[in-house]
């Protein structure tokens, strides 16, 4: 064996010094060194190959002027660090030298990859999956991130963030805009612009089917600002179109074309109070009990008015009465309190002028409502133009009645009661002393104070 050792190597060098090509098992090398399997093929059992040097890592750690392409197999990495040169021998297999460190001869196996350090892209990549999956699977909360914010996948509680790394919903939006009005999600449909063009959102509240509910968009026309956004429903079929605001702002509710800034195509349940009037910022009269509305014409609104259907007379409440004998305002005692709402208050009193011996006696008396018993002015709320009731009597008809009509309307809100006061008389003749006994009061059977509703 050893002389054939011998030989072998002359060979080498004879063979090097004539063509500088050597050949192992073939007379024709084609290179350098040209090593041909003594069997190619069958099934003897002699081994065949090439044998390269075997050291373990802190041998390959320790080499020095190494050269370029040197190749080695490590045996073993029980021995040595994994620094220096020997920065990438983490495990057995065969390396080459590249100048600088050991490198794994397996591109595949290199230990410098996207799964153990950082690195950064030298072009545009793209990852061809054909029919082939590619899937993440992690725990951490943020598992999977781009450029910080913009999106985020928490594995640990099966949610994504847009503008946040802490989403605490399925799908978090979150963008600091301040009173901007820019849109944080938009859904957009990028076929050319038509009429019937639609971008919907749908809504399930159970695992199965299409979405049951939607909202989003619809062109009317090929406009592109002429859209209307709508609230639908569906059992399985088409969309129902249930709520629709056009452009301008009117709202149809099934209907898709409103008529009016509201419009409801249906029926209306309304259970608790009914403002009209007011206007963008104040609030508009919810009425009065019984109150009914009464339209005053297109363009304004309407207004609460008293219900006279529904409504009874008002009985004023009779005084003791009070005598006349001057022009003093004098308070009969005798009221009647209204509900809120316009009425037409009638009065009817007995006059007897007492003290009558001239023949030119005469007496007119003058009486009306006030707010209070003790300031006896005409009410603010009588609003015909007539506020006083009237009447006289002489020598020879002693007896008379004075009455007439005034019509108030309360305003207050609540019922509200009034006075019936004398107010200013006149008296002529020659007979002094002249009266008026027991006006306005329960004293004579003719007297009675009332109102009825009107509108």
């Amino acid at each position: 064996m050893k002389k054939k050792f011998l030989s072998l190597f002359a060979l080498v060098g004879v063979s090097s010094l004539v063509i500088a090509q050597v050949g192992i098992n073939t007379p024709s090398p084609t290179s350098t060194l040209d090593i041909t399997a003594k069997n190619a093929t069958g099934t003897t059992t002699n081994v065949d190959g090439l044998l390269i040097p075997r050291v373990d890592r802190q041998r390959a750690q320790s080499m020095k002027g190494v050269q370029t392409s040197t190749l080695i197999y490590v045996n073993g990495v029980a021995n040595g660090t994994q620094a220096g040169t020997a920065v990438n021998i983490d495990t057995v297999g065969y390396y080459y030298y590249n100048g600088t460190v050991w490198v794994k001869l397996n591109a595949t196996s290199a230990s410098v990859n996207i799964y153990n350090s950082d690195g950064t892209l030298t072009g545009n990549r793209i990852v061809t999956q054909g029919a082939n999956t590619l899937a993440f699977n992690g725990t951490a909360t943020n598992g999977f991130s781009v450029d910080g914010t913009t999106l985020s996948v928490d594995a640990a509680n099966d949610r994504v963030g847009i503008g946040t790394i802490t989403p605490s919903v399925k799908l978090d939006v979150a963008q600091a805009i301040g009173t901007s009005e820019a849109t944080q999600l938009r859904i957009i449909n990028t076929s050319p612009v038509a009429a019937n063009n639609t971008a919907y959102m749908g809504f399930n509240s159970y695992n199965g089917g299409g979405a049951s509910w939607g909202m989003g968009t619809i062109q009317n026309s090929a406009s592109a600002t002429d859209n209307t956004f709508q609230i639908l429903h569906s059992n399985g079929g088409n969309y129902l179109k249930y709520f629709n605001i056009l452009p301008s702002g009117f709202t149809g509710i099934l209907t898709g074309m409103p008529q009016r800034t509201l419009h409801v195509n249906g029926s209306l349940q309304i259970t608790n109070e009914l403002n009209v009037g007011g206007n963008g910022s104040t609030p508009g009269s919810a009425g009065a009990a019984g109150e009914v509305l009464v339209s005053n014409g297109p363009g304004a609104a309407p207004k609460w008015v008293l219900n006279t259907a529904s409504k009874k007379p008002a009985i004023g409440v009779l005084g003791a009465g009070t005598d006349i004998t001057g022009i003093t305002p004098k308070y009969t005692g005798t009221t009647i309190t209204l509900p809120p709402g316009k009425w037409m208050v009638t009065s009817t009193m007995l006059l007897k002028m007492d003290n009558r011996n001239s023949e030119d006696d005469f007496g007119w008396l003058r009486s009306s409502l006030s707010n209070s018993p003790t300031t006896l002015a005409p009410s603010s709320d009588i609003v015909s133009m007539a506020s006083l009731f009237s009447g006289g009597s002489t020598r020879y008809t002693p007896y008379a009645l004075t009455g007439g009509n005034v019509l108030i309307e309360n305003t207050s809100g609540a019922p509200k009661t009034y006075y019936y006061y004398y107010a200013w008389g006149e008296f002529t003749g020659g007979s002094t002393n002249k009266l008026f006994v027991s006006f306005g009061g329960t004293y004579w059977g003719e007297d009675m104070l009332y109102a009825i509703p009107v509108n």
